[in-house]
């Protein structure tokens, strides 16, 4: 899903578009606050674990995969986020 063609590091916009895409859905065609939350909160996550370049906020896709097979980042980054902003908000 973040690498799609293979490249192994995907540049940061490219990823943070494609993180912004899945948090909105197809619910407006435009980034929301919950989206873009979302996009940071991935992002300071996959930074804090060392999978994102310092000098360039691009995502080294080996780094990630190890993080997530040996168990230092859950699955979970990917989706309880989201929850997290949702629960925030004042309905």
């Amino acid at each position: 899903m973040l690498d799609p063609l293979g490249k192994e590091v995907v540049g940061r916009t490219d990823y943070e578009d494609v993180l912004e895409k899945l948090a909105r859905g197809k619910i407006t065609e435009t980034p929301t606050i919950l989206s873009n939350s979302y996009v940071g909160f991935v992002g300071r996550k996959l930074a804090a674990h060392e999978c994102v370049e310092i000098e360039n906020g691009r995502l080294l896709i080996p780094r990630l995969r190890e993080a997530l097979l040996r168990g230092e980042i859950g699955i979970d980054v990917f989706n309880k986020p989201l929850w997290n902003e949702i629960e925030e908000l004042d309905f």
